[in-house]
């Protein structure tokens, strides 16, 4: 049995919850039953914007975002979740300073009609640990912090990432459900309020586990909150890293920080409604060893879009604005040197609902995959973001099980070597546009 520490939590997940400001946040008065926060014109001058209790941050909106990172941090890995949208749109993180007015080359999720919808990101930060996320659409955003990025911030606490060959441990499906406090007994969905803990083999001292976490089938609308099974503690979050609507099937990836434990590197999962859960797990972040990989951010390039041209690289076949077929396999030549990729996938115009597989093309076979990174459906784009390991071709594959048109944005390299350290942090709350409950 785990001993907890208490915390104190306010209702969150997918509701609407007090943010406790860090710092660098606005602090002017709120108009009755609103908000204000800071936004970012296409110049890049930060001002105080304050909403009513009924209004929604519009289209081409730049909200700006104090991370509260520690000094020397260059990047922040967190959450983004949208909700309250009434048309499909897209958002993008980004510097604060000058930008277009309303378009962007590139995202970092797609947002869905009257859904919450949640996308993970590694954003730049500035010297004050500020961001600024763009909307395409008016919607509510909400940015949770994971961890941070430095080269010098962390000294020896730093944590460096290992790469595993995918690897599917939880599946309530067809696993048992395994509890912290009850053991591991019989098939889900979890009951509702039923912490699940998640074990995976890892190197010694591994701090924080890298997963994709899919909610299936669940039971109403709702949220999955993951994070150290000593901190993660059942009854309303403050914090969440997968939305869903009734009988979704939703992925979301996350670095969660673990512990070890006999079965491995643990780390637990809760959610306040019955739901099936699935969680893929792609790495770990711990002591440098001699497998360590450094991570460098990049300006976002978009490698590969099928609803333009693109060129396979394995055999120099050019195909333009032509679905890929169910099973089929796209590949792309990730940046030179990377032994890792940090992209964002977006499945559009899909067909029928299906899944989408990223991994490098040695290690990817033809037919069904054993894991998956996001979901898609039909009538809305669906993006999620992965690490996905390069082979010695210098090449990635991604998979996809239904007719579809695939994007993919690269957003950083990892490296041999230990020159960028990254840092969980237990999930906090930074940003909330929604009014006060």
């Amino acid at each position: 049995m785990h001993k907890r520490a208490i915390l104190a939590f306010n209702t969150a997940g997918s509701s609407s919850s007090p943010v406790v400001a860090p710092p660098g946040a606005v602090t002017a008065p709120a108009p009755s039953g609103g908000k204000c926060f800071l936004v970012a014109d296409t110049k890049g001058a930060i001002t105080t914007r304050c909403y009513g209790k009924t209004e929604v941050p519009g289209a081409n909106t730049r909200v700006v975002v104090a991370t509260g990172a520690p000094a020397g941090t260059t990047a922040a890995l967190v959450n983004i979740t949208t909700t309250g949208a009434a048309d499909n749109g897209y958002i993008t993180a980004e510097a604060c300073g000058a930008a277009p007015n309303n378009f962007r080359q590139w995202s970092n999720g797609n947002v869905r009609p009257d859904r919450a919808v949640a996308s993970a990101a590694v954003v730049p930060i500035d010297a004050q640990g500020r961001f600024c996320l763009y909307q395409s659409t008016a919607m509510h955003t909400i940015v949770d912090v994971q961890g941070y990025f430095s080269p010098t911030a962390f000294g020896t606490n730093g944590s460096y990432y290992t790469p595993v060959a995918a690897q599917r441990t939880t599946d309530t499906r067809v696993k048992p459900v395994c509890s912290p406090l009850i053991g591991c007994k019989g098939l889900g969905p979890i009951n509702p309020g039923v912490e699940l803990s998640n074990t995976a083999r890892a190197l010694d001292g591994a701090t924080a586990t890298v997963a994709n976490i899919t909610a299936v089938g669940g039971v109403g609308t709702g949220y999955i909150t993951a994070d150290a099974c000593a901190t993660l503690i059942p009854g309303p979050q403050t914090r969440s890293v997968v939305n869903f609507a009734k009988g979704d099937t939703v992925a979301n990836f996350a670095v969660v920080p673990s512990a070890p434990s006999p079965q491995g590197s643990e780390f637990c999962t809760y959610s306040p409604n019955s739901v099936h859960e699935i969680i893929d797990v792609q790495g770990f972040f711990g002591p440098p060893t001699a497998s360590s990989l450094s991570f460098t951010l990049q300006t976002p390039s978009r490698i590969v879009d099928t609803r333009g041209c693109w060129t396979d690289p394995a055999n120099g076949a050019q195909r333009c604005n032509q679905r890929n077929g169910a099973g089929n396999i796209v590949r792309m030549r990730a940046p030179a040197g990377a032994e890792a990729v940090v992209v964002n996938l977006t499945a559009m115009d899909a067909q029928s609902a299906g899944y989408v597989t990223a991994n490098s093309c040695a290690s990817m076979v033809a037919g069904p995959q054993a894991q998956s990174n996001l979901n898609a459906v039909v009538g809305s784009p669906v993006a999620n973001m992965a690490i996905v390991p390069v082979g010695a071709d210098g090449m990635i594959c991604v998979y996809v099980s239904s007719s579809m048109h695939l994007a993919v944005d690269v957003m950083g390299t990892f490296t041999r070597g230990v020159a960028v350290q990254f840092r969980p942090v237990t999930p906090v709350r930074v940003h909330d546009s929604r009014p006060p409950a």
